[in-house]
C-alpha cells in the first residue's frame, strides 16, 4: 500500500503538471492568436520624448524629418528649429532600442522640405536615410516605414529604389502615404515602377472640430484595413486620435496601428487589451 500511494501521488503530481502546462500552452496560443498591433507616439522629436513614450507602454514611434542644403534633421518644421541631426539621433535611437526591446516600429514622416527638385537629388538623398535606418535600427531588428503625405511626394520614396535591383526595399521595410482619402491610389502610385510592400494611413489633427471630416477620415482607413487580401496595405493606420471612443471604432474596423499623442498611450493600450483581440507587436512580428 505504501508502495502503491507514492505511485499514486507520483502520478497526480506528474498529472498536474501536464495539465499547468496545457493550461499555459493554450493562454500562450491565444496570446499568439491576437492580432499584432502598433500603439504608435506621434511626433517624439526628441530621445528624452521617446523614452517617455515607451515607458508610457509605446511599442512604435513616429519621428518627422525635414531637410536642408542636403542634410536631414528631426524636427516637424523649421519653426521648431532645425532639431537634431538624423545621423546624431538615430545613433541615441538605437542606445535606446536596446534598452527598451518593446520599441518594434518606427515611421519616418518625410516632410515636403525634404524633397528638392530632381529625381536623382531625391534618389541620393532618400538613400542617405534608408543606410542610416539600416545601420542603427534595422541592426536591432526595429522595423521600419517611410513615409510621405501625398501622392504628388511618391517618387521621394520610389526613387530610392531601382527595378534592376541595385537599390531595393529590404525585408522589414516598407513605403506608405499616409494623408490620402483612396488606399487604391496610394497602391498604384507606390507601385507604378515595380512591386513593394505598401501601408496606408490617413488622419486629421487631434483638435479638428469638424465631426464630418473625421467621419470621412475613419471610413477611408476602414475600408483599407476591411480590403481584400492581396489588395489589402500591409499596415493600415490612422492618426491622431485622442477620444476612446474613435479608438474602439478603429479597432473593430481592423487597423494595425493608431497614433496618439505620448501621454493618452496608456488610454490607448488599456482600450486594445480591453478588445481582447490585438496584443502590442513585438520585433518578432513582421508587419510588411
Amino acid at each position: 500500500m505504501h508502495s502503491f500511494g507514492r505511485r499514486v501521488f507520483r502520478l497526480s503530481v506528474a498529472s498536474l503538471f501536464f495539465c499547468i502546462s496545457l493550461l499555459l500552452l493554450a493562454a500562450g496560443s491565444a496570446e499568439a492568436a491576437k492580432r499584432p498591433f502598433y500603439a504608435i507616439a506621434h511626433r517624439v522629436n526628441d530621445i528624452e520624448w521617446v523614452k517617455y513614450a515607451l515607458s508610457r507602454g509605446a511599442n512604435a514611434i513616429e519621428i518627422d524629418i525635414i531637410c536642408r542644403d542636403g542634410e536631414f534633421y528631426v524636427a516637424h518644421d523649421f519653426l521648431e528649429g532645425y532639431g537634431n541631426p538624423l545621423g546624431e539621433f538615430l545613433h541615441r535611437l538605437q542606445i535606446v532600442a536596446r534598452q527598451h526591446t518593446r520599441l518594434a516600429l518606427v515611421i519616418f514622416d518625410i516632410k515636403d522640405v525634404c524633397a528638392p527638385g530632381g529625381d536623382s537629388k531625391q534618389a541620393v538623398l532618400g538613400r542617405k536615410i534608408m543606410q542610416e535606418a539600416r545601420k542603427t535600427l534595422r541592426a536591432e531588428g526595429v522595423r521600419v516605414l517611410y513615409s510621405v503625405a501625398k501622392k504628388k511626394d511618391a517618387a521621394w520614396l520610389t526613387n530610392m529604389v531601382t527595378g534592376d535591383g541595385a537599390h531595393r526595399i529590404k525585408s522589414g521595410e516598407a513605403f506608405a502615404i499616409d494623408q490620402e482619402d483612396d488606399y487604391r491610389q496610394v497602391a498604384e502610385e507606390l507601385r507604378r515602377s515595380h512591386p513593394m510592400p505598401f501601408a496606408y494611413g490617413n488622419g486629421i489633427f487631434v483638435a479638428n472640430p469638424l465631426f464630418f471630416l473625421n467621419c470621412a477620415i475613419e471610413e477611408s482607413v476602414a475600408k483599407a484595413a476591411a480590403a481584400p487580401r492581396g489588395k489589402r496595405p500591409r499596415l493600415v493606420y490612422i492618426w491622431t486620435i485622442r477620444s476612446s471612443a474613435t479608438m474602439r471604432r478603429m479597432l473593430a474596423a481592423g487597423v494595425d496601428g493608431i497614433f496618439v499623442n505620448p501621454q493618452n498611450i496608456p488610454k490607448l493600450v488599456g482600450v486594445m487589451e480591453e478588445s481582447g483581440k490585438y496584443r502590442l507587436a513585438t520585433r518578432r512580428d513582421s508587419p510588411f
